[in-house]
């Protein structure tokens, strides 16, 4: 009797794995031999390379129309939300360049409009629209140290400013002239 029960034990656990790969198999077959076109929420376009990777792994996990939909969805809310993350992220690195420059000691506070005009001028006189545009899509502008930069170029283009004297006491006499440290000691 002992002998025949781990036999019959075997036997019962080979219908199982019988049975589930039965179950497995017909889940299989309700797989679509091509899926329908997917929806998508508005403003979010479909990645072709990743769906081609995809319907093959629906299909082999037997995924039928609705449930590879859920994945689809899944996915989607997944990459949306990365996105939002990063703007985010990259809006706040943003601000924190432009309160940087706004409170730094050499070009921010009263001096920042300033600075920024002479940053404006060097822009102007040495740049180029790409230049405009590759800091407008990169947000370089906004970083201090860039700031800084144009900002000294621009001071060093502009035109000199003149520089008042001082106002002399009156006429030296001759000794004052001759002995200019007499009777400072």
């Amino acid at each position: 009797d002992a002998a025949a029960k781990p036999e019959e034990a075997e036997a019962e656990a080979d219908q199982e794995q019988d049975a589930k790969a039965d179950t497995n198999s017909d889940e299989k077959q309700d797989a679509p031999e091509d899926y329908e076109a997917f929806t998508l929420p508005e403003g979010v376009e479909m990645d072709d390379d990743a769906l081609d990777k995809f319907k093959p792994i629906a299909k082999e996990a037997g995924l039928d129309q609705d449930n590879a939909q859920k994945f689809v969805d899944l996915y989607t809310e997944a990459v949306v939300e990365a996105a939002e993350t990063q703007q985010k992220v990259w809006a706040e690195t943003q601000q924190q360049w432009v309160d940087q420059a706004k409170t730094d000691k050499e070009i921010g506070g009263e001096k920042f409009e300033s600075n920024l005009g002479d940053a404006k001028k060097a822009l102007k006189q040495f740049g180029t629209p790409e230049l405009d545009e590759a800091m407008s899509v990169t947000g370089a502008g906004n970083h201090p140290e860039f700031i800084r930069l144009l900002s000294r170029v621009g001071k060093a283009i502009s035109e000199d400013a003149m520089v008042p004297g001082k106002a002399t006491t009156g006429p030296k006499t001759h000794a004052e002239i001759l002995y200019p440290n007499m009777g400072q000691e």
